[in-house]
């Protein structure tokens, strides 16, 4: 995200940033490494136990968007409607795109 600094009245970005910032810090405390991804795909078996405990880890990736696309969405409901504001936009820009990457 841009320099958040700038929105810094934004209570919806704001509670977007720490929830990101949390989420990454439990993904690197589980030993997930985004930038190792593609390279884990190619070595794991498909049924291997390490394949398993990422596809875990994915499903529980997953449930964490959803669950702050849902909070979002509870507590500033008038995310889904243009306003004019930038942090807002960003939020909303944001919350359009992780829809569209997860799965439903």
């Amino acid at each position: 995200m841009p320099q958040l600094e700038v929105y810094h009245n934004n209570e919806a970005l704001m509670f977007l940033s720490v929830h990101i910032h949390m989420l990454r810090h439990v993904l690197e405390d589980a030993g997930f490494n985004s930038q190792a991804v593609g390279q884990l795909t190619d070595v794991l078996e498909e049924d291997s136990p390490e394949a398993q405990e990422l596809s875990s880890l994915y499903q529980e990736f997953v449930w964490k968007m959803r669950d702050m696309l849902n909070e979002l969405g509870r507590r500033w409901p008038a995310l889904d409607q243009p306003s004019g504001d930038a942090g807002n936009e960003l939020v909303r820009d944001w919350m359009k795109h992780v829809q569209e990457l997860i799965p439903n």
